[in-house]
This record gives C-alpha cells, sequence and structure tokens, in this order.
C-alpha cells in the first residue's frame, strides 16, 4: 500500500499585534520524521525576522532556529531521539514589519530535507504561505503561541547559531582522545556553550549557577523573559533566563527570593533544575526517588527525585566505587556530556 508523503506548510497564524505577522511552520501527523533541516525564505523589503518559539509537543527534539541564516532566509533545524508521530505546529516565527505599508508576500520553503529515525531521506511535501496585509488595523482573536517562554529579541543579538557542518572546534584543550570529546563538540555546535576564548574551552572549569541555568535555556530553546525574577539577578547576560528559570518553576531560588547565580553549581543542583524543567513540559512519566549509589544518604530530600530520575534515564552516571558525590562540584566537561546524554 503506498504511504501518504508528509507535508510541511507555512501558514500564517492571527496575533493580537497588528504590526508583526506569525508563521506557523506544521508538519503533518505520522511523517516518521526523526530530524530535518528546513529553509524558510521572504521578502526582507517587507519583513524583518523578530523571535521564534518551538511547540512545547516537539520538544522531545533538538530544533536550532537562526533567524538570521543569510540576507532573507531563516533556517530550522531538529535531530530527535524518535520518531514523530503527532503532526501540528513545529515551530512559529514572528516578523516586525520594515514599513507600515499594505502589501502582498509570499513565505516560501525554499529547502526541505527530513530523514527517519535511521537517517534515510524521507520524500516530503511543502506548502509556501502566502501574507496579505493592510495598514489599517483588523481585529484579531489574540493568539500568542503557547511555550516555554516570552520572545525577546536580544535573544537573537546574543545567540547567532551556526549550523553544526559550518562549525568545528578548535580548543587545544579538548582532544578527540579526551572522554569528554564528543560531548563538547555536539554541546558546542548546537550553540548551548561556547569557550571560555577562541581556542580553550576550560573543560575542568567549575559551573555557576547563573551560567547552568543560561546552557539549559538554549539546550531547550527557553527564551529570556522580563518581571518577576529573584533579587539577585542583576542585569547581566543571564537575567532573563533567570526570571524565565523562576517563572516557569524550573528554580524556586536559594531561599529570601534569591538564587546565587555567581555559585558553583552542585551535581544534586544541577540534575535537580533538569528534573524540573523535564516536569514541567510533561516529560517526567513516573516518580522515582530511590537511587544504588552508594552515598545515597547523603542525597537532600529535594534533590533525590532528580538523581534517581536523571540516573535512570542514563543522563548522569556516578563516579568511582558508585559514588554520586551530590555536593561535589559540576565541571564544564561534565556539564558537556550530561547535554550530549539527554539530547544526541
Amino acid at each position: 500500500y503506498a504511504t501518504e508523503t508528509p507535508t510541511i506548510s507555512l501558514v500564517q497564524k492571527e496575533t493580537e499585534n497588528t504590526k508583526e505577522i506569525c508563521i506557523d511552520v506544521q508538519l503533518s501527523e505520522n511523517s516518521k520524521a526523526c530530524g530535518g533541516k528546513i529553509d524558510i525564505s521572504y521578502d526582507k523589503s517587507l519583513l524583518k525576522p523578530e523571535t521564534h518559539e518551538i511547540a512545547s509537543s516537539f520538544s522531545n527534539g533538538m530544533f536550532l532556529v537562526n533567524l538570521n541564516y543569510n540576507d532573507n532566509t531563516i533556517r530550522l533545524s531538529w535531530a530527535g531521539t524518535e520518531e514523530i508521530s503527532v503532526g501540528g505546529t513545529m515551530c512559529t516565527l514572528t516578523f516586525s514589519l520594515v514599513e507600515d505599508k499594505s502589501f502582498s508576500t509570499i513565505v516560501d520553503i525554499s529547502q526541505c530535507k527530513i530523514a527517519d529515525i535511521n537517517s534515510e531521506p524521507i520524500s516530503v511535501d511543502v506548502q509556501k504561505c502566502e501574507i496579505a496585509y493592510t495598514k489599517k488595523p483588523t481585529p484579531l482573536t489574540p493568539s500568542r503561541p503557547s511555550g516555554t517562554g516570552s520572545p525577546s529579541n536580544k535573544e537573537n543579538e546574543k545567540q547567532e547559531i551556526v549550523e553544526a557542518e559550518e562549525k568545528a572546534i578548535k580548543f587545544s584543550d579538548v582532544r578527540e582522545n579526551d572522554w569528554y570529546y564528543e560531548a563538547v563538540k555536539f554541546a558546542f555546535e548546537k550553540g548551548i556553550t561556547s569557550g571560555v576564548s577562541e581556542t580553550s574551552y576550560a573543560p575542568n572549569d567549575k559551573v555557576t549557577r547563573g551560567q547552568f541555568i543560561t546552557m539549559l535555556c538554549r539546550a531547550y530553546g527557553i527564551k529570556e523573559m522580563t518581571g518577576d525574577n529573584f533579587t539577585d539577578c542583576g542585569d547581566t547576560w543571564y537575567t532573563g533566563y533567570l526570571a524565565a528559570a523562576k517563572q516557569l518553576g524550573i528554580s524556586n531560588g536559594v531561599g529570601d527570593n534569591k538564587f546565587a547565580p555567581e555559585k558553583e553549581i552542585t551535581r544534586e543542583e544541577m540534575v535537580t533544575l533538569i528534573y524540573n524543567y523535564l516536569k514541567s513540559v510533561g516529560k517526567v512519566d513516573e516518580e522515582i526517588n530511590e537511587t544504588t549509589f552508594t552515598d545515597n544518604n547523603t542525597i537532600s530530600n529535594w534533590a533525590k527525585n532528580g538523581v534517581a530520575f536523571a540516573s535512570s534515564k542514563g543522563y548522569v552516571n556516578g563516579k568511582g566505587n558508585n559514588i554520586f558525590d551530590p555536593s561535589g562540584d559540576a565541571t564544564r566537561a561534565e556539564l558537556a556530556q550530561i547535554f550530549f546524554n539527554m539530547l544526541k
């Protein structure tokens, strides 16, 4: 029997802001796609890409969106751990108007490649989107896409993610025979973390709580947020990510409405924050609070679920003699390995 060819469509989405255009990138149901790459072209004289938001129902994959791929193209790429069976919106793109004037234009898919779990190409149909904009405002139903954070222009200014094949790590302290080489390479290529300089990654350096929450948000496409925040958030590169962590319930801080972003993060704190995020998006299927580590009695009660879950999934391993070392500091190499285990 013939198998129905999956479709990737661009569909204009209604928005409460009459001075912006929202486009949903939609994938048909039971596509069998496990990864893919989509180039979306637009008229840069009319539209300016501002933000993107990944749908929570597709959060099992690692999604990267480069809004400024080139002069007039956006690139959406992802790699998952299983075939996609659900259909619907994968990602919502938001454009601002270059000039407030009436126009009609086409937002098109100039390249589309998807593959199954065995990396075999899948034939796919594409459908472009025709946009007609009139200067006179038209009342629309408010419909901001739901997801893990609020759009922020600063995100695109601060983080330019380049395709993996266009990047190569050149760290003198990360060699191919190091146990963390593949993990660091993965985290670097995916824009989760960078080096401490152009030539050094510092794999044995400790990770602060502010650095970790930033990497966690980048790994899962969580946008920076404004508003309610911890009192010690400051005005730095991690401020918006701390606000997201608080408002999304990823972290309650260390007490007195403080997060202690400059404090070095411990291993049990790290896996607990990961656990809190995955639980908030429905990725924790059952509560587990028992581990087989020999130092299980030294794990804080508030961290037991997180440690048990992360170890049961293979995200984090113990040290020698089956010791977890919950209060030990996490290194940059260990952190890269955890994200590699979760997302690869």
